[in-house]
């Protein structure tokens, strides 16, 4: 009779045992899927506003290249306006020396 309730007890120390174990299992699965699921969307936060800041960029290069575009032909309009305006004054300049003598 004792061996009978010696191994009852083993059986009952070694059932809840396991069921204790699984459930405590479970729980930490739980936890590890919420711990996940939160990284995830602190990531997911993280990327959009790195899309955002890209999108931002994205419009400021292509302002500055319309800038650097208005830039460019207002130059050359500039250089050639001064091309003229150095064979105007080379003929003044010819022309008044040709007074002077």
């Amino acid at each position: 009779m004792t061996i009978e309730v010696a191994l009852l007890v083993s059986f009952l120390s070694a059932a809840f045992s396991i069921y204790f174990g699984l459930k405590n299992s479970r729980h930490t699965d739980t936890e590890d899927i919420e711990r996940r699921a939160a990284e995830s969307a602190k990531t997911n936060a993280k990327l959009d506003s790195i899309s955002s800041t890209v999108n931002d960029i994205k419009y400021d290069i292509t302002a500055t290249r319309k800038d650097v575009q208005a830039l460019n032909e207002r130059l050359v309009e500039t250089e050639a306006s001064c091309k003229s305006a150095h064979k105007r004054i080379d003929r003044l300049e010819r022309r008044d020396d040709r007074h002077e003598e």
